[in-house]
């Protein structure tokens, strides 16, 4: 287990009728002006802003809306925003959405005060950082999935030039989150279905690491797994049962918000892949993760790895081979579970192919490059992954096996 430091400056506010702590914290925090940011207007047919706009003024602050935050976050969207926060004189931002719009108001709170090349300088050079200045935050949560909520990090597009990245800094966690899960009842199927496979997902990512002594923390994922993979239909097909959206709600934060992935490495090989896929086709994030896991999974799978699918196999009901099995035995079960991950994926609606949701072989080539790129400046060399390092033909060979 490798050493490792965490710490999560964000409190949680949970449950029915939390809405009433916003002007408190408000208040706690003494804010002047408050940008409220959202997307484009749901949640003025849900009651969400209703709410927010009734704690807003018993709190007695002065604020400016900005709404139209794209489900893919956009650069350009940041910019305009952190226009109005500098000749507002915002002081902090008030996030009302899904990890979209959570993901914008952190590259807000941080691009407001920079003068230079906020792109190539901060995000493309990962310098989020090294800011001396930054706009405090807090959420209102709309969506389950992404667990920008609890955490430090961000991804945003840039459409010019067909780059999704990813932005880190201590400095943007949320001070505070909103989370009433009766407020993700409007959710469509198809973004409740996304948003369990997105955070799904980012279990995966951190269970398939090439240390296999970190126990603890892999039992903590394997639970947020096991609770995602027993609401996840239920969430979907009952709009208005509470225990199933809170459970998902709760997993989505667990599932990112740094203590389930303690003292490993991690992977994220296939999060930079489905970045590269999204940045040029706008699909929907978990969508993607969804299509492109299982063959990310069967690409990497051998015989020095195949332990971490073991672990997988208890929430299907398949039992690890024992230790005299045979190397081929070993690998077939293995095999097994990433077809019950697949069909999980499956029971939840989700698309097996690329080309099922309009992504074009053509573009495999550009999209390799977009990973390799991102792999270079987030990690210092041309491969991407850990539990196998990458090389750009092996990025091209999966997106392949995927259309």
């Amino acid at each position: 287990m490798n050493s490792f430091d965490w710490y999560s400056p964000t409190s949680i506010h949970f449950g029915k009728g939390k809405i009433s702590v916003l002007s408190t914290k408000l208040k706690e925090l003494k804010v002047k002006k408050v940008l409220f940011l959202y997307g484009h207007g749901s949640i003025k047919k849900n009651g969400v802003y209703d709410d927010v706009m009734a704690e807003l003024k018993l709190s007695g602050v002065a604020f400016v809306e900005k709404n139209g935050v794209h489900p893919n976050p956009r650069y350009d969207t940041v910019l305009e925003a952190a226009k109005i926060c500098k000749e507002e004189q915002v002081d902090f931002i008030l996030a009302v959405g899904g990890g979209s719009v959570v993901d914008c108001a952190k590259a807000i709170s941080l691009a407001t005060f920079y003068e230079g090349d906020f792109w190539n300088d901060i995000i493309l050079a990962n310098k989020g950082h090294t800011l001396p200045q930054h706009i405090k935050i807090g959420v209102v949560l709309t969506l389950s999935a992404t667990g920008s909520e609890m955490n430090g990090g961000a991804v945003i597009s840039n459409m010019a030039t067909r780059e999704k990245l990813a932005l880190f800094s201590p400095l943007v966690n949320p001070t505070f989150s909103i989370l009433d899960p009766q407020y993700t009842y409007s959710v469509p199927k198809s973004q409740i279905s996304a948003g369990v496979c997105d955070a799904f997902s980012h279990c995966l990512e951190q269970l398939f690491s090439p240390e296999k002594n970190a126990l603890i923390t892999d039992g903590v994922l394997l639970g947020v797994m096991w609770g995602l993979k027993a609401i996840g239909r239920t969430a979907m097909d009952n709009p208005n049962d509470y225990d199933s959206h809170a459970n998902l709600m709760w997993g989505a934060t667990m599932a990112l918000n740094g203590i389930t992935g303690v003292g490993k490495t991690h992977d994220w090989a296939t999060h930079q892949i489905e970045h590269a896929v999204s940045a040029f086709y706008d699909i929907t994030h978990g969508l993607g993760l969804a299509i492109i896991f299982p063959y990310w999974m069967e690409y990497v799978l051998d015989i020095t790895n195949v332990d971490r699918f073991f672990l997988i196999g208890s929430l299907f009901g398949i039992i690890a081979p024992p230790a005299s099995a045979s190397d081929n035995e070993k690998i077939a079960v293995a095999k097994k579970i990433i077809s019950a991950i697949r069909d999980f994926f499956v029971s939840l609606d989700m698309p097996t192919k690329l080309s099922d949701v309009g992504v074009q072989a053509s573009d495999i080539d550009g999209m390799v490059e977009s990973v390799v790129a991102k792999s270079k400046y987030n990690k210092n060399f041309e491969f991407t992954g850990s539990l196998k390092k990458l090389s750009k033909l092996d990025v091209k060979k999966i997106l392949e096996l995927a259309m």
